[in-house]
């Protein structure tokens, strides 16, 4: 197994056990471990789980000839009440990293720079971030650029 390959399976077995939230924080535009079939099912399954499920993806900006061609952003744009994108450039407090949560209680941390690095996080550690991933979403906007792609 590659380790690109165990990072997006550790990414697969985490979404897996995700029941009403995905909340996922990246600072790059898009990142291609998220564009994947299986990923885009799970976040899709997720968002349609039940009436309070939601799936929330922060980036640093869109792009909009990525954003086209992405096929989770068109899926997250299909499914607006359950899943939200919001973008927030060029932010002080963004790490070199993206993380992905569910449900406020388990996490992974996948490097940016090294998609194939991985870490899954702690209790602990998951609050941490889910306290600073609600901070940067509070300060962040739907981007025009989604406005004009939906």
């Amino acid at each position: 197994m590659t380790e690109d390959n165990a990072a997006s399976q550790a990414l697969l077995r985490l979404l897996t056990l995700a029941n009403r939230s995905v909340d996922i924080c990246n600072p790059e535009p898009l990142s291609p471990i998220l564009n994947r079939a299986e990923v885009i099912s799970e976040l899709m399954r997720v968002s349609r789980r039940g009436p309070f499920s939601m799936v929330r993806v922060l980036i640093s900006r869109i792009e909009s000839d990525l954003s086209r061609r992405n096929v989770w952003v068109k899926q997250l744009l299909r499914v607006p009440t359950k899943a939200q994108l919001r973008e927030l450039p060029n932010h002080p407090d963004w790490r070199p990293e993206t993380v992905v949560m569910i449900d406020g209680a388990h996490g992974l941390l996948l490097r940016s720079d090294a998609e194939a690095i991985f870490t899954p996080l702690e209790e602990a550690s998951v609050r941490r971030r889910q306290n600073h991933f609600e901070a940067l979403w509070q300060q962040a906007h739907i981007s025009p650029e989604l406005v004009r792609i939906s």
